[in-house]
């Protein structure tokens, strides 16, 4: 089903050739820790014809402790036939729905139609909402409040003003029974030292960019800072839980109260040339920050 492609050939003869040496008795898979990452490995070990057992090492940094913890914890590769078989299944989808439709839809047209897996379902989604949005009309309605004190009791979106009134009324003066109450509390615990120097690793980690889906030195995506930065609990900076990390190498949110020339001399000192992908530094200046300096 899969070929190999001519700029491919000469890569793919080095790794089949090493699967078969007589001296390999077994694998690591040690590819992106995904459905992606999988798929490869396995279309590249089953084209080679190899059968040897593997492992699976599952990271999501390359920090030199997080690949030292995943050799030591390497876990059967069987434990990963669902993925495979999960990736499998989109890459076919792609090429079943995605490039037959595309084609089909082209035919039938005789203009280009480009369907896709994702694409298609998600543009459906948006159209229907937007059909909903257009005849969309206005309806009027009722709340019914009903309580004593602290304690009180609703029904919203009743149809007439009538049947509210009738409501209301039927509680008038009568007598509610609680016949049940729930209590929750939620608390956050404070995040322990060792937690903390975690953390701060991993967000020094993700603030240096991506490589791939791991990170090194360098620039990072333009959403890396909010969508991390949900991952990551407070900091001793003050940073609070949740909230996106500093953007490239501009200061966390509320730490750069010394004004915009202070923040400039501060990113000159950084050592750029350790960051191989390049640094940008991110500033929004108003008149009042330059007359203050």
């Amino acid at each position: 089903m899969f070929e190999v492609t001519k700029d491919k050939a000469q890569q793919f003869k080095v790794l089949s050739a090493l699967m078969k040496d007589k001296r390999v008795t077994e694998l690591v898979c040690a590819t992106d820790a995904g459905r992606e990452g999988e798929l490869i490995f396995r279309l590249v070990y089953n084209k080679a014809g190899c059968t040897k057992p593997f492992k699976r090492l599952w990271i999501s940094s390359l920090e030199d402790s997080a690949i030292r913890e995943g050799f030591n914890h390497l876990r059967d590769g069987k434990e990963y036939d669902r993925l495979y078989e999960a990736a499998l299944s989109r890459s076919k989808a792609d090429w079943i729905v995605g490039i037959n439709g595309t084609r089909l839809f082209t035919t039938l047209y005789h203009k280009k139609l480009v369907v896709g897996r994702v694409q298609t379902p998600t543009l459906a989604m948006l159209v229907e909402r937007d059909g909903k949005i257009s005849t969309f009309q206005k309806e009027k309605y009722f709340n019914v409040h009903v309580g004593k004190g602290d304690l009180t009791a609703d029904l919203e979106k009743v149809k007439t003003e009538e049947e509210a009134k009738r409501i209301a009324a039927a509680c008038e003066k009568k007598q509610a029974v609680v016949s049940s109450l729930k209590r929750e509390t939620k608390t956050v615990d404070m995040l322990t030292s060792k937690a903390l120097q975690d953390c701060a690793e991993y967000c020094a980690t993700l603030k240096c960019g991506r490589a791939g889906n791991y990170s090194s030195a360098g620039v990072q995506p333009t959403q890396t800072n909010v969508a991390m930065g949900e991952m990551c609990w407070a900091l001793p900076s003050g940073r609070k839980a949740l909230t996106p990390l500093a953007d490239t190498l501009s200061a966390e949110q509320h730490m750069d109260v010394n004004g915009p020339l202070a923040a400039i001399q501060s990113y000159g000192k950084i050592n750029h040339s350790a960051c191989t992908n390049g640094t940008i530094l991110n500033m929004w200046i108003s008149k009042t920050d330059l007359i203050a300096e």
